[in-house]
């Protein structure tokens, strides 16, 4: 995927991003509370004939591990998906989550997790037993693994989610946000957007890399407006 970037200057100055940054539980208590309405929101919509996966209900020990280890202080940039992939966060509840680098790079092991009721057959929640590789998320985290050491990453980056959950249609296929049906894509970018607006709101960042055209679209759109 293209990176694209959006740099903030009015949220910190640029000879603040050598400064180690203050730990403060409290942020990522507020990114969790901004999740939970924003899952409550995502639940009410009228999804039609698709099925939602929604991990950060199902996934939700190791998205809440991978939140309080990672969102502790504010961060100078913040790299955003554009939402949960199949063999990836929709299985491990971690932002682009290959299940590799859930584990030997960002260092959380072994979560049960419970698969909900409502899935597909042919995409079935298999969390910690999946053998399936995530694309994007390889690429993603092997680049960064290469060049820095976890704790050098995320004291100046955070990852998170334009949109955390996964659609899948009547045949078992993703349905991306791009291409879901005209009304419910309108209604789950608009609260998307609010959360992502919180998001940089609570972790203040300098630049903000998106990941993909889509989610430099709709992060442009409602940091701007």
């Amino acid at each position: 995927s293209l990176l694209y970037t959006i740099k903030f200057e009015t949220h910190r100055p640029c000879n603040e991003m050598a400064e180690v940054p203050l730990d403060d539980p409290n942020i990522a208590q507020q990114i969790l509370e901004s999740e939970s309405d924003l899952v409550a929101a995502l639940e009410r919509h009228d999804k039609g004939k698709l099925t939602m996966y929604n991990p950060l209900m199902y996934a939700v020990d190791p998205h809440c591990s991978y939140v309080c280890k990672f969102a502790r202080t504010e961060k100078p940039v913040l790299f955003i998906g554009m939402s949960a992939t199949p063999y990836g966060m929709a299985q491990t509840g971690v932002p682009l989550g290959n299940l590799k680098h859930v584990k030997d790079y960002l260092g959380l092991n072994n979560f049960k997790i419970k698969p909900p009721k409502d899935t597909h057959p042919k995409m079935p929640v298999t969390g910690w037993q999946t053998y399936r590789s995530d694309p994007e998320g390889d690429k993603f985290w092997k680049f960064f693994e290469a060049r820095y050491g976890i704790k050098e990453f995320t004291r100046k980056c955070y990852v998170t989610t334009y949109c955390p959950v996964l659609y899948v249609d009547e045949q078992g296929k993703e349905v991306p946000p791009p291409c879901l049906p005209l009304k419910l894509r309108s209604k789950i970018m608009s609260v998307c957007d609010m959360h992502i607006i919180n998001v940089v709101d609570i972790l203040r960042p300098s630049v903000i890399v998106a990941i993909g055209g889509f989610a430099y679209e709709q992060v442009s759109h409602s940091t701007k407006s």
